[in-house]
């Protein structure tokens, strides 16, 4: 009975597709080219099934054609979201399409019970016509120290040989990589990234407690999330700090040692690195990571959230009108050992490590480190596919610009699984995954969210359909 009703909810979204027969055109649009910033004015953009068969000034178009006129609105690829935790049997229904409306056409699940992954593994493909982020990369469980935090959510892994184990599990059920978790030990680590790179499996996740961001980097690592040791290592402090945080993680109870690692780590660097930060450390580290490609998802739009649980401007959000109640009461912060009963100066440490991440963010990206935008959602006050524009907003504020925080949730995520020649650009032979924008996002980021309307697999779900969408998520939410 739980997978009918789980299936049910996969499709219960599919009746708002936008009928379309032949070819769909956009007509005298301007499409940006991501890669150079150049705008291509009075562009021809024609789509027949899932590609893009034509991209011009002029372009033969066949009969029985929807046209669009896009005079006047921009036409950028669909974004990813790098970071979420969406692929859960009570989460799907409320979220698919929030990301579809957000114009997210791609997901990066990074923890999944592994019977929801076998499950949504199989009931996605069975169903094409789904409202849904057409591309979903998904890991199952994240594997972790023995005293993990996350039930279901996480492996425990006591020794290497049962982290070799774990990765020939997770390889048999046809994952698309491995993600690594805080509480890891180190030679379970280095045991993970060498039996998933015979696998073939890229490794990503957090940087573990017992492990140096220089020496996952050295290992093979892909991606790193949420900055996690990377201050530190940037730090004269760092061998103090590095300490402190291993005594946190070394709690038997796992929910209180992962809830002591998260705030002994703000708490360490705000006392110790805010002022030692050492250039020639960061140089170095950043060396590496550019030479190892190891690619960075800092997830700002986290930190800040984070950093701000006491503020009623940040929490009373409209958006919450799209969280299910069971969601907004685990947001409440005295049902998470993360943020249970903050003191004033925990606050203040979370945003100096908020404020600090962000000069970070630019200094890696100046240096050449590659971006990925992520959300960390269904974290607290973390909004499907809303929170993406968030992100961008805040990438720009620590110092990229417009079209290189557009790069991370596009061109970037093309680069990061190798599907540049089929996403990230908007280009003939590429797949149909397209936003149309009212304006501009080059001259202001937040003119992303003007969304005008989205193509989704080559799909056309216009802005009334969007906002459908969106109507149909807070009426579930709400009931």
């Amino acid at each position: 009975m739980r997978k009918l009703f789980l299936l049910a909810c996969l499709f219960c979204y599919s009746v708002f597709v936008f009928a379309q027969s032949g070819a769909l055109v956009i007509k005298n649009v301007s499409v940006i080219d991501l890669n150079s910033g150049r705008i291509r004015k009075t562009q021809t953009v024609v789509i027949e099934g899932n590609k893009i068969v034509g991209v011009g000034g002029k372009v033969a178009v066949t009969k029985n054609t929807v046209v669009v006129d896009g005079k006047g609105k921009y036409l950028i690829p669909g974004l990813w979201d790098m970071h979420v935790h969406t692929l859960r049997r009570d989460r799907v229904p409320f979220y698919f399409p929030q990301f579809v409306a957000n114009g997210i056409i791609g997901i990066r699940d990074m923890s999944t019970p592994l019977e929801d992954f076998d499950l949504f593994k199989k009931g996605i493909a069975k169903n094409d016509t789904l409202i849904r982020p057409h591309f979903i990369k998904a890991c199952g469980p994240a594997l972790d120290g023995q005293n993990n935090a996350r039930p279901g959510l996480s492996i425990p892994i006591p020794t290497p040989q049962q982290g070799r184990e774990a990765v020939d599990t997770l390889y048999s059920r046809v994952v698309d990589f491995i993600k690594v978790y805080s509480m890891l030990r180190k030679d379970a680590f280095f045991a993970i990234v060498d039996e998933a790179g015979k696998k073939g499996l890229p490794v990503v996740g957090h940087v573990p407690a017992y492990v140096s961001a220089m020496e996952a980097s050295d290992a093979g690592m892909k991606s790193m999330e949420h900055s996690y040791g990377l201050l530190e290592a940037c730090s004269d402090s760092e061998n103090d700090i590095r300490k402190e945080v291993e005594q946190a993680a070394s709690n038997p109870n796992g929910p209180a040692a992962w809830g002591a690692v998260v705030r002994t780590t703000d708490k360490a660097y705000a006392q110790y690195s805010a002022n030692d930060f050492n250039d020639k450390k960061a140089d170095t580290l950043f060396s590496h990571f550019v030479k190892n490609r190891t690619w960075q998802c800092p997830t700002l739009v986290v930190r800040q959230a984070f950093a701000r649980m006491n503020d009623s401007a940040f929490i009373n959000d409209s958006r919450t009108q799209y969280m299910p109640k069971t969601d907004l009461e685990r947001w409440k912060p005295q049902t998470d050992l993360r943020h249970k009963d903050l003191a004033t100066e925990e606050i203040r440490d979370r945003k100096i490590r908020f404020e600090e991440e962000s000069k970070n963010v630019a200094r890696m990206h100046h240096a050449g480190v590659g971006m990925l935008a992520g959300t960390d959602f269904a974290n607290p006050f973390i909004y499907a596919g809303f929170s993406l524009h968030d992100e961008l907003e805040l990438l720009v504020k620590a110092g990229l610009s417009p079209l290189e925080a557009l790069q991370t949730a596009t061109v970037n995520p093309a680069r990061f699984f190798g599907m540049y020649d089929s996403l990230g650009t908007v280009e003939q032979g590429k797949f149909a995954d397209l936003i149309l924008l009212d304006a501009n996002p080059l001259e202001n980021i937040r003119n992303t969210q003007k969304i005008f309307a989205v193509i989704v697999n080559g799909r056309l779900l216009n802005r009334s359909d969007l906002d459908l969408l969106l109507l149909k998520a807070a009426e579930r939410a709400n009931k």
